[in-house]
């Protein structure tokens, strides 16, 4: 059974959550002293209604208070994706009792669509993800905060995410964190069950599921970190493909050389 369908009393005799309960103050304060740093009068989060960003939402609430600014971001939401995206956030802002900002790029998205001439569906994916990014950074920039990234461990190793698009912020907290350790961190916090038992989308177009897409369940990429042997060659593979395509967005940018002076 999946570790989000178990109870946290199940979870609880495998594993040691005490280790949980720390590293949840341990973000608490790294979000908070990289704020101070950045001497910013708080931080920006875009709300998916996924377990990445409600994770850090319910983490940053104690924290910031009312200096935490939240975004629900919807393009065609009147596709099914979209619309339980949605509910999922209007839920997490009953549940949290923290102000969400709804905002519909539809028609923005669609102006685009039809001057770029592009029908691509893949391409058009990103630019969704591309056009969340440049709304919560006007947001970021009009308020003096910074934006908080969501990509996991399990994305971030694997590139799954637009480059430029959700990747595009100023802190990633949780890019160290595998995705079963958010589930469990989640459960410790009283996360909305119905939120940690869905099934991770990136909401890219209707009934899009991650792992449908990349081929492969993120509990065989776990097991690809703790083992690998354990797993097929045929997933294998897929996993040190989906990494080796996309290192590119893991790296800095390439600078190329500069004037030789004599």
């Amino acid at each position: 059974m999946k570790i989000q369908n178990l109870t946290l009393k199940d979870i609880s005799k495998t594993v040691d959550i005490s280790k949980h309960k720390l590293l949840i103050n341990e973000l608490k304060m790294f979000i908070k002293k990289s704020v101070e740093k950045a001497k910013v009068n708080g931080v920006v989060l875009g709300i998916s209604g996924g377990i990445d960003s409600t994770f850090l939402a319910y983490l940053m609430k104690d924290v910031f208070q009312e200096k935490l600014e939240l975004y629900s971001i919807s393009i065609n939401e009147l596709n099914k994706t979209e619309l339980i995206s949605k509910q999922h956030a209007q839920l997490i802002e009953r549940d949290l009792q923290h102000k969400v900002t709804y905002i519909d790029l539809t028609n923005t998205f669609n102006t685009f669509k039809n001057e770029l001439n592009i029908d691509d569906e893949y391409v058009l994916s990103n630019l969704k993800a591309r056009l969340r990014m440049t709304s919560l950074y006007a947001y970021a920039q009009k308020n003096k905060k910074i934006v908080i990234g969501t990509d996991n461990f399990n994305e971030w190793y694997l590139g799954y995410f637009t480059k430029y698009g959700d990747g595009g912020c100023d802190l990633l907290p949780i890019a160290k964190i595998k995705k079963s350790d958010i589930y469990i961190m989640a459960k410790i916090l009283n996360i909305p069950e119905e939120i940690i038992i869905k099934k991770p989308s990136a909401d890219l177009w209707e009934n899009q599921s991650d792992e449908d897409e990349l081929g492969f369940s993120y509990d065989d990429f776990e097991q690809y970190i703790s083992d690998p042997t354990q797993l097929t060659s045929d997933v294998r593979t897929k996993i040190e493909n989906q990494h080796n395509r996309n290192i590119h967005k893991l790296v800095p940018i390439p600078i190329g050389p500069e004037l030789k002076e004599n």
